[in-house]
């Protein structure tokens, strides 16, 4: 099942929002403006099912700072690979969750300012139903470059490009 486990609906495994409700960054009465209410015991649950011998609270702790960590690691690995270092430069912050955890980020990121916009939500939906429609498809292929290994190379390319072609 997709989805935070605290969702009406929810998934059953464990998520970064399941994370921020049990340690208080999120108000299950409150949530999107007390439309939706958060069910902190399926959060719970969800972090009990986990396969490790960590009490609750550690859990979701690591769960909490793994998701900082990815986060942090996307941001500087994207800026460093362009040659950009973010202690110069600002975040643009936008999204539901974004700026709630911008400042545990910034802790690891140490970018130089953030800019969140006003209704940084609506400015994310608004970013994507202004792109364009991209489909992408990848795989991988280990092949040893012999005389007929072109010829199967071309099989897989085919095979993407039909894929692709189905979606138009």
């Amino acid at each position: 099942d997709p989805g935070p486990a605290c969702y009406p609906g929810g998934g059953t495994q464990p998520t970064t929002t399941d994370a921020c409700l049990l340690i208080g960054l999120l108000n299950e009465d409150e949530f999107l403006g007390g439309e939706m209410t958060l069910d902190r015991q399926q959060a719970r649950d969800a972090f009990a099912s986990l396969d490790t011998k960590l009490a609750e609270g550690q859990r979701v702790e690591f769960a909490y700072r793994l998701a900082l960590n990815n986060i942090a690691e996307g941001i500087v690995d994207i800026t460093v690979a362009r040659g950009v270092d973010p202690r110069d430069y600002a975040i643009l912050d936008y999204g539901s969750a974004g700026p709630m955890l911008i400042p545990a980020v910034l802790d690891l990121v140490h970018a130089k300012s953030v800019i969140v916009p006003p209704y940084p939500g609506v400015f994310s939906a608004l970013g994507l139903l202004s792109t364009d429609l991209v489909y992408a498809d990848s795989r991988s292929a280990y092949k040893l470059l012999t005389e007929d290994a072109a010829d199967e190379i071309n099989e897989i390319y085919e095979a993407m490009e039909e894929s692709l072609l189905s979606h138009i």
